[in-house]
């Protein structure tokens, strides 16, 4: 599966991720904990960074998850999707904090 705007993105996506650690810190005083995870299975391949804040001095919780995986879909899923095939691509970024500390 070959898409030109994909690795453009996905580098986007890893870097903003580091970026946004990075000022959260700043703000925070604390560190992310660092959690890299990789899947080999045999529809689902892929990597992703896990990053967490916890009992900082400002956010009580933070995390910044980033995700880039390809795989295929089953047969009975892909007919219920639009377009032809059943391989997929993805990357991207979660970003959730919970309330700040008082």
């Amino acid at each position: 599966m070959s898409d030109p705007l994909f690795e453009p993105a996905a580098r986007f996506f890893e870097e903003l991720q580091v970026e946004i650690v990075q000022r959260l810190e700043a703000l925070d005083g604390g560190q992310f904990r660092h959690d890299d995870w990789q899947r080999d299975e045999p529809n689902l391949r892929g990597f992703g960074r896990t990053r967490v804040l916890e009992d900082g001095a400002v956010l009580e919780k933070a995390g910044v998850n980033y995700t880039c995986i390809d795989g295929e879909f089953s047969e009975a899923f892909a007919a219920t999707m639009p377009g032809e095939g059943r391989s997929f691509r993805a990357a991207g970024l979660d970003r959730k904090s919970t309330r700040l500390n008082s």
